[in-house]
């Protein structure tokens, strides 16, 4: 099920070009909320990469702009190995500032 949210080169604001070459994803932690005993919420933190052309503005037009996001992902066990994912909210670095999406 995909999540409701906008393609990345509609939604970040970093420096980057107009066209996307790729992106990529992957998990960076997922933990049970409360520690070791048995909990009805998880987490998870998901670290995205996307590349772009580089910007109009840029000094090596042959270098690629990429951009990172966190995303993190509370999820709800719904049964034994089953889960559902209920919020999610995706945040973009910006020359050390953070801006957050949902």
């Amino acid at each position: 099920m995909p999540y409701p949210v906008d393609p990345p080169n509609d939604r970040l604001q970093g420096p980057r070009g107009d066209t996307l070459i790729s992106t990529r994803c992957h998990v960076a932690a997922f933990e049970n909320i409360g520690g070791t005993r048995a909990t009805k919420w998880s987490t998870a933190r998901y670290e995205w990469v996307s590349v772009f052309t580089p910007d109009a503005d840029a000094k090596d037009k042959n270098a690629n702009e990429s951009v990172t996001e966190d995303e993190a992902v509370l999820f709800e066990l719904r049964s034994p190995g089953m889960v559902r994912p209920v919020w999610h909210a995706r945040i973009e670095t910006i020359w050390g500032l953070a801006v957050g999406y949902v």
